[in-house]
C-alpha cells in the first residue's frame, strides 16, 4: 500500500461506493457498477460486473451459479433482486450498440 493513499502497488482499489478505481500512467480511472444493456441474460447485473472488472461476463455468471447452489439459492436470489432494483442501468451511448 502507498502510505496514506489506500492504493496498492498495482494501483487498484475498491472503495465503499461501488466504484472500481485504478491508477494508470498517473491517471485515475473510475468505473461505476451499471447494469449492462448489451450483455444481459436477466437484468444485466453479471454483464455489468464483468464489464466493470474487465472479465468475461460468463465467468461472473458461473461464479454466481456456484454461489447460488452453495448458499441454498435464497441468499443469492434475494441479493440479485435487491441489486436489480438498486444498480442503475447503463445509459452510455456506446453500450447500446451491439
Amino acid at each position: 500500500m502507498v502510505a496514506g493513499h489506500g492504493i496498492g502497488y498495482d494501483g487498484m482499489q475498491n472503495d465503499i461506493y461501488g466504484t472500481f478505481v485504478g491508477l494508470l500512467s498517473g491517471r485515475i480511472i473510475i468505473k461505476k457498477i451499471r447494469r449492462s444493456t448489451n450483455d444481459k441474460v436477466i437484468a444485466g447485473l453479471c454483464g455489468g460486473v464483468g464489464e466493470m472488472l474487465s472479465v468475461d461476463p460468463v465467468l461472473v455468471r458461473l461464479i454466481c451459479v456456484f454461489l447460488c447452489v452453495a448458499t441454498a439459492v435464497l441468499p443469492l436470489l434475494v441479493t440479485y433482486i435487491v441489486a436489480w432494483i438498486i444498480v442503475p442501468q447503463d445509459t452510455s451511448a456506446d453500450s447500446s450498440e451491439c
